[in-house]
Order: structure tokens, then C-alpha cells, then sequence
């Protein structure tokens, strides 16, 4: 307790004391707490989006039904999924027309891409489970074509494939097996000046027995080849034999594998229930 004289020399030393000064929080720390609150209100933007999603209820054909993410889905519904045939436009410009099974590609389609403000068919045949699976044609870089069996997505199976050659402006064309989309198996390898390998393949090089045929020269080599390199056999020309000696030069061979698997990567990004989504 204070006296009443004392009063006055308290309150002046309080008003002496110094005062707090608020420090003010730096930058970065304002820039987080506002990303923090965007991100908050994006996951309850989407959250509502996926209850009232669930609502609705969709049967039957549907007009003009949006995501989210600014996807477009035109077609057919069952118990809220899509199913039968339907139209998916993606946000990222690309567009699939087919069958669809449990919200899935599933049945025949036909995969586009957009460049330059115009629809190009990627892929055109049957999907399983949202993946490329049975027959189709894949188009890729430079006019290559793949017409073939596919499984999960890559190309496994019986296929003809079409390599760009840019020095002749022409195609080399492989026609035989396939696995995890590389040649394997048996397969004939055509080239553009004609010369054409018969034979086994291994993780898509010559591997195994094969004959391989010189146009130019009218010459044939039959024997082992081990990862593109002759390895023993005969050499015939004019219906004479002698053994094989000397190394084949090594078939330079333009491949369409990049191409084909950035463009299946394509598909898989725009897959309509990753983004939901290729």
C-alpha cells in the first residue's frame, strides 16, 4: 500500500520506466503464414467440391460436368462414376473420346494432344484400368508408328514399329515381338537401303541367331550375334561359303523408344483420376 505522498513518485517512476517496443515480424514470415492460409483454403475449397461431388449422384448422361482442377467431362454415369462412352477434356489442353468403366479408361479410346491449337491422335486402340492394353496404334515424333499389342502401357507382344531415318527422310521398320517395350524375340528388322536382319532380339538389340542380308553386295551372314555384334558365323556370297572373320559394321538406328515413352508419360499424367486427371 501506498501513502498518499507516495502515489505521485510511483506513478512518475512508471512513467519513466521504458515501454515495450512490438517488434515488427519479418517479411518472410508474413509471406508464410499467407501461403499457409491459401493452402488451408484451398484443401476446404476442395473438400466441399468433393461433397457436394458426391451429392450429386450422377446417372445416366451428363452435359458439361467441371472439376476443380478446370477438367471437362462429357457422357455417361453410373452411381457417380464415369462410365460407358464419354468425351474428358484436361486442363492441361489434351483430350480422350472412348469407353470409360468405375471412373477409368477402360474399352476403345482414342488419346489426343493439343500443340499449336490443334488435335493430334497420340493413341488410338484399347485401354485396361487407364493404361494403353490390347491392340492399338501409338503415333509418335517424325510420322513413327507403332500398330501392336499392348500391356499395361507398354508395348508387349506382337507389333510393327517405323524408326525415322533423317538422312533419307525414310523409315527403317521392325516387325516381330515385343516385352516391356523392347523388341524381344524373334523379329525381322528392315532398313531403308534395303539391307534386312531375320532373327532373335534381346533387350532390343540383335541377340541370338540371326541372318542378316546386304542388298547392295548380294551377300548373307547367318550366325550368333551378341548385343548387336556378330559374334561367329558364315558369310555366303554368289553360293559360296567361307567362315565370317571380320566384325559387321555397327547399325546405326534411330529409335522411336523416346518418343514413345514421353508420350505414354503424356497419357499417364493426364489420367483422370491423378489430376483428376493424363
Amino acid at each position: 500500500m501506498f501513502t498518499t505522498k507516495e502515489v505521485p513518485l510511483a506513478l512518475a517512476r512508471l512513467q519513466h520506466q521504458p515501454q515495450p517496443v512490438a517488434r515488427k515480424k519479418p517479411e518472410h514470415w508474413y509471406r508464410k503464414k499467407f501461403k499457409e492460409r491459401e493452402q488451408q483454403l484451398e484443401k476446404q475449397k476442395k473438400s466441399a467440391w468433393r461433397i457436394n461431388d458426391l451429392r450429386a449422384n450422377k446417372n445416366g448422361f451428363h452435359h458439361d460436368v467441371y472439376w476443380i482442377t478446370q477438367d471437362l467431362y462429357r457422357g455417361n454415369w453410373r452411381l457417380n462414376k464415369k462410365e460407358g462412352s464419354g468425351i474428358q477434356s484436361y486442363c492441361t489442353g489434351n483430350r480422350y473420346e472412348g469407353d470409360w468403366k468405375k471412373d477409368r479408361r477402360e474399352g476403345y479410346g482414342t488419346f489426343y494432344i493439343r500443340e499449336d491449337g490443334k488435335y493430334r491422335v497420340v493413341y488410338k486402340g484399347y485401354w485396361k484400368s487407364g493404361n494403353l492394353h490390347g491392340p492399338g496404334y501409338l503415333h509418335c515424333a517424325y510420322g513413327e508408328v507403332y500398330e501392336g499389342d499392348f500391356e499395361r502401357g507398354v508395348r508387349s507382344g506382337y507389333g510393327r514399329q517405323t524408326y525415322y531415318c533423317p538422312q533419307s527422310g525414310r523409315y527403317h521398320v521392325y516387325v516381330g515381338q515385343w516385352r516391356d517395350d523392347k523388341r524381344e524375340g524373334t523379329g525381322t528388322l528392315t532398313m531403308v537401303n534395303g539391307d534386312v536382319y531375320e532373327g532373335c532380339f534381346s533387350n532390343d538389340k540383335k541377340h541370338g541367331k540371326g541372318v542378316f542380308y546386304y542388298t547392295t553386295s548380294r551377300c548373307r551372314y547367318d550366325g550368333l550375334w551378341r548385343e548387336d555384334v556378330a559374334i561367329c558365323g558364315t558369310y555366303s556370297k554368289l553360293e559360296s561359303d567361307y567362315e565370317f572373320k571380320t566384325p559387321l559394321p555397327h547399325l546405326e538406328l534411330r529409335n522411336a523408344d523416346t518418343f514413345a515413352s514421353c508420350l505414354i508419360d503424356k497419357i499417364v499424367q493426364d489420367d483422370g483420376l491423378q489430376i483428376p486427371s493424363c
